[in-house]
């Protein structure tokens, strides 16, 4: 029972971050420029190392915070406010912000 707990959320969690975000990878390829520009090798491992990990646990609670909000921000008519700032300002951080770019 409790795997099936863990499951239903993590299929719950991805499915809001996917389902109601779009595709922000794709998105992002399309806003990219042809050629990026060279990109110091220290803000890319700082990036990598450190900062894509806090962006996915900030993916995560801004998903747990959204979830939670919404008794409150459905009546209040603020549901795509509270997914713009919640869960797809992270997920564009994280996933679809090229490596290096702060």
């Amino acid at each position: 029972m409790q795997r099936f707990r863990s499951i239903a959320r993590v299929a719950l969690v991805s499915g809001l971050i996917f389902g109601l975000g779009g595709n922000p990878v794709a998105r992002a390829a399309e806003e990219m420029p042809a050629e990026p520009a060279a990109r110091d090798l220290g803000l890319v491992v700082f990036d990598a190392a450190l900062l894509r990990p806090l962006g996915a646990i900030s993916t995560l609670a801004g998903a747990g915070f959204f979830v939670v909000s919404l008794p409150l921000v459905l009546p209040a008519g603020q549901f795509e406010t509270a997914k713009e700032v919640l869960i797809d300002t992270p997920v564009e951080d994280t996933f679809a912000r090229p490596l290096g770019s702060l």
